[in-house]
């Protein structure tokens, strides 16, 4: 009886580490998930300076008329979390600084 007591005691260990590995794994899966995959949202720019300013953006409720080639008009990003789009990303960045709109998430105008 001794035994098959030692041998369930082990078996719990087992699958109390593996839980606790699993969680361990979760979390940060999760965290990464949501930071990776964040709420675009439709930023105007307001021409006062710099496109790759945060503060130079106001968030748009209803999408302005974007026709055009000449100058940033909108710009698709997560909020910061402080009201300011997001502009830590390096590609993103450069689809501004070179006005391409090929990945659908800057607009022009004229």
């Amino acid at each position: 009886m001794a035994s098959s007591f030692g041998k369930a005691a082990n078996k719990m260990k087992k699958v109390k580490f593996l839980l606790v590995m699993a969680t361990l794994l979760a979390v940060p899966a999760a965290f990464a998930f949501t930071q990776y995959h964040r709420t675009l949202q439709e930023w105007a720019y307001d021409g006062s300076g710099s496109v790759l300013a945060p503060e130079n953006y106001v968030l748009v409720e209803t999408s302005p008329a974007c026709e055009g080639t000449a100058s940033i008009c909108t710009i698709m990003a997560p909020d910061d979390g402080n009201g300011e789009p997001d502009l830590s990303d390096t590609g993103l960045q450069s689809r501004i600084t070179n006005k391409d709109t090929s990945n659908g998430d800057v607009f022009l105008k004229n």
